[in-house]
């Protein structure tokens, strides 16, 4: 988002402030601010998850505010935020899973999806039960392991610069290697 957001200005249209939505929020406004060290970061949490018209409401209040990208991280009431952001012709970046898929009415503007690869620990569990190797406890998701990251840029793929898709590779790497801290 901070490579690719003419105004200076991005948002996020975030469901109940709880660590993990936080988290979402953080690493959003950070990785921007490494593009852009002046980029303005807006964000709102709403306690709802399932509130697309209030989410939509406050995507437009960003929009209003100069906001180019708005990150939808909060299920239905993010959508909401993203579906303002593709009625105004701007970009929307979805949360959880690829919404390029899963929410057909916004796919032309999603720029991405910052998703929860569970099809990648499903996989991985099923394979380590077949080899007898599953073992009970928690197995965390990271960049490392394919356990989280970005979705295809799909439509938007042409309309990247070379140098930003450079930028989120190095940043994948970062945060694989640990040496990036969100």
């Amino acid at each position: 988002a901070g490579c690719m957001s003419d105004s200076g200005v991005i948002g996020s249209v975030s469901g109940m402030e709880i660590p993990p939505v936080v988290k979402f929020v953080v690493g959003y406004q950070n990785g921007a601010k490494t593009q852009n060290p002046n980029i303005e970061t807006l964000n709102v949490y709403i306690p709802d998850f399932n509130d697309p018209s209030t989410g939509k409401q406050a995507g437009q209040a960003m929009l209003d505010d100069g906001a180019d990208i708005i990150f939808g991280v909060g299920g239905n009431t993010g959508n909401g935020g993203v579906l303002a952001a593709h009625e105004a012709g701007k970009l929307g970046i979805g949360v959880d899973v690829d919404q390029y898929n899963t929410y057909p009415d916004v796919a032309p503007s999603l720029l991405t999806s910052a998703a929860k690869n569970m099809d990648v620990a499903a996989h991985d569990a099923v394979i380590a039960w077949s080899n007898g190797e599953l073992e009970a406890g928690v197995v965390r998701g990271t960049v490392a392991n394919n356990g989280i990251g970005l979705a295809p840029y799909h439509d938007q793929e042409s309309n990247i610069p070379d140098e930003c898709k450079a930028a989120v590779e190095a940043a994948k790497e970062g945060l694989a290697a640990g040496t990036i801290d969100t």
